[in-house]
Parts: structure tokens; sequence; C-alpha cells
């Protein structure tokens, strides 16, 4: 029987809102795939540009070089964290996001208060 393969350098996750808000950091895609009962495969290609969202979220992989701290959760924007990284990646308009979606009640008022409303 053959081990099972360790990752001794997992891949560092972050999730932003469909209102471009950075919502979560995981360690790895692996963790996140788990905690959000998504697929793992499909993280993958988000965290890289296959796909653009997953589960009405975006999700980008976090560079080695890059530092990325527990306070920027609810601060740091999608567009911020591309220019630093330095992508150019698409991404939708929040009501093409949101469209055809069931939204929860905190989501939404957190949407409102982030539009100003």
């Amino acid at each position: 029987m053959t081990q099972p393969e360790v990752n001794n350098k997992p891949t560092t996750i972050v999730a932003f809102d469909s209102s471009y808000v950075l919502v979560a950091i995981f360690k790895s895609i692996s963790e996140a795939a788990t905690l959000t009962n998504t697929v793992r495969q499909s993280l993958i290609k988000a965290a890289y540009g296959d796909i653009i969202s997953v589960n009405k979220r975006y999700w980008r992989a976090v560079p080695t070089d890059f530092q990325i701290e527990p306070d920027d959760v609810g601060k740091l924007t999608l567009f911020e964290f591309d220019a630093a990284v330095g992508e150019d990646r698409k991404i939708y308009s929040t009501r093409k996001m949101l469209k055809n979606s069931v939204m929860l009640e905190s989501e939404y008022i957190a949407l409102q208060a982030a539009q100003g409303r």
C-alpha cells in the first residue's frame, strides 16, 4: 500500500465576497474546501483564474512573497489584492454575482451597510 502524498507547502487561499471585500483566509486549499463544503478542484480553478468564482465568492491563491494578516479581513478589497500581486482578472458586477442566489439576511445587511444605505 502506498502512502498518501503530503503537501509540505500548502497554498494559502483567500475568499472575497460579492461586494469585493476579504471575508476569509485559509491556510490551504484543502482546508477551504472542507470548511466551505466546496469541491477542492473548483477552488483550485477559481484561485488560479481558470474560472471566475465559486459559491458566490472570489478565490485567490496568496503568493508566498505576499503578507496577508487577519486584520485585513473586512478591510482589504479584491481590487487592492489583485493590484498588489499583479493580477488582472475578470470579475462580475455585484448584481450579476448575486443574481438568482439566496442571500443570508446578515449578508444583505452587510452589503447594504458597505454601500452606505
